[in-house]
């Protein structure tokens, strides 16, 4: 299979490629730097440069691929956040999921794998919930609930499946 993952230096991508990989599948991975050039070919990946909200250089690198995956994020890494540092990982889950579903479909992808997270159902009262539990309205993590009803929507227009994957904690990068 070929897959093409958006965030693949990020702390999910970078196993997602690697498993992939070693898992006999062709993958490309999102560069944004020689760095990252260097972590997706020494995961087993092809690297691509190209802007994550240009569509059209996503097409270019996303070129003959039956997956798309969407696991880039920009979430704040110092421990006291405000909005204003979100602003980054917002525009990702908004323009550069709106980037990536036109992607997928534009280079005939069968698959559009968007990462969210899971607390985006998580009630007030810290009761149990499940995915299909009412969504949060903390603004905090609207905009992951706005990169999933983008993918929601573009798979419903139809052309490829949409899967939305809700992440819990990741704690480290290795």
């Amino acid at each position: 299979m070929n897959i093409f993952v958006a965030g693949a230096t990020g702390v999910l991508g970078r196993r997602l490629v690697k498993q992939f990989s070693e898992r006999g599948h062709q993958v490309t991975g999102l560069a944004r730097s020689r760095a990252g050039e260097r972590i997706v070919e020494g995961l087993g990946g092809t690297p691509r440069f190209a802007d994550l909200f240009d569509s059209a250089a996503l097409v270019h690198a996303a070129e003959g691929a039956e997956v798309v995956i969407h696991a880039a994020t920009a979430i704040p890494v110092k421990a006291r956040t405000r909005a204003s540092d979100w602003e980054a990982n917002d525009r990702i889950r908004g323009e550069g999921t709106e980037a990536l579903v036109d992607c997928a479909g534009r280079v005939g992808a069968k698959q559009f794998i968007f990462q969210s997270i899971v607390w985006v159902a998580r009630p007030a009262d810290d009761s149990e919930f499940d995915e299909d539990s009412p969504a949060d309205p903390d603004p905090l993590i609207r905009s992951a609930l706005d990169g999933e009803r983008i993918a929601q929507e573009a798979s419903a227009r139809g052309g490829f499946a949409g899967c939305v994957l809700r992440c819990g904690w990741f704690y480290s990068s290795d």
